[in-house]
């Protein structure tokens, strides 16, 4: 029933939603009642009343449950931004000064909500306020950070993105990669990328999966592609299995 009222996105809809996350007792089950909140992110439409109720959820309650609406409500933001909200605006203003300013205190788990937080809202200014949050000392941070950086067509993000690759924990390092290369890079972006490859030490933990990642842009620029997966040959170890998958991608390029 809750997955249908979601999906519907009617004001009704939503106020049903809304009286049913007000039910006594709905909170027995946390993990449950977080899902829930979620669901608000599936809205195409999302209302004014429904931002608030999120908002109020958030600061009224602790842990997953506070986190979670946070990052459904800046789903919530990010579609009435596209739609030119202004109250949005300045709700999303508030969320990138406090991805800004001192979090020294915040749990590992509170700053990787506002880093998603962030991405979800696709803000022209998000970039800027997750570019402290790339050096995060927590992994599964910068990794949050990179996919949401995947979300932005900046050049800065690109930039960051690139550094990424070279983060000492793979995980990040595919993070960078797939938010990078999952999207349609265009000729000079993926100069760009071969060029980052070829002189700077990208974390060779994450080799295999940037190379299946770069032969994916063959169509925009092969001798680019060719030129990143030479890089990764040359540094690959002599037989081995990865060595031999990055030779066979180069002779598909062809001439």
């Amino acid at each position: 029933m809750f997955d249908v009222l979601s999906s519907a996105g009617s004001p009704e809809a939503q106020a049903s939603v809304r009286r049913l996350l007000d039910v006594p007792g709905a909170k027995k089950d946390p993990g449950l009642y977080s899902m829930l909140i979620q669901r608000f992110a599936l809205v195409g439409s999302p209302t004014p009343e429904s931002i608030a109720h999120l908002r109020d959820l958030e600061r009224t309650s602790d842990g997953d449950l506070s986190r979670a609406a946070l990052v459904s409500r800046s789903a919530a933001l990010g579609k009435r931004l596209a739609a030119g909200d202004q109250d949005a605006e300045l709700e999303a203003r508030d969320l990138l000064a406090r991805a800004r300013g001192d979090l020294s205190n915040a749990t590992a788990a509170g700053r990787d909500a506002l880093v998603k937080a962030i991405g979800n809202m696709r803000h022209p200014d998000a970039t800027t306020a997750l570019e402290k949050h790339a050096k995060d000392i927590e992994p599964g941070v910068r990794a949050s950070v990179a996919t949401a950086l995947g979300r932005s067509r900046s050049d800065q993000a690109s930039k960051l993105l690139l550094q990424m690759m070279s983060d000492e924990d793979s995980f990040v390092a595919r993070s960078a990669i797939s938010a990078h290369l999952g999207r349609r890079l265009t000729a000079e972006e993926l100069g760009a990328f071969a060029d980052h490859v070829r002189f700077q030490p990208t974390n060779a933990q994450a080799d295999a999966p940037l190379a299946s990642a770069i032969v994916q842009h063959s169509t925009t620029d092969a001798t680019k592609v060719r030129q990143g997966l030479d890089t990764l040959l040359a540094r690959a170890p002599e037989n081995s299995e990865h060595a031999g998958r990055l030779r066979a991608a180069i002779a598909g390029l062809g001439a």
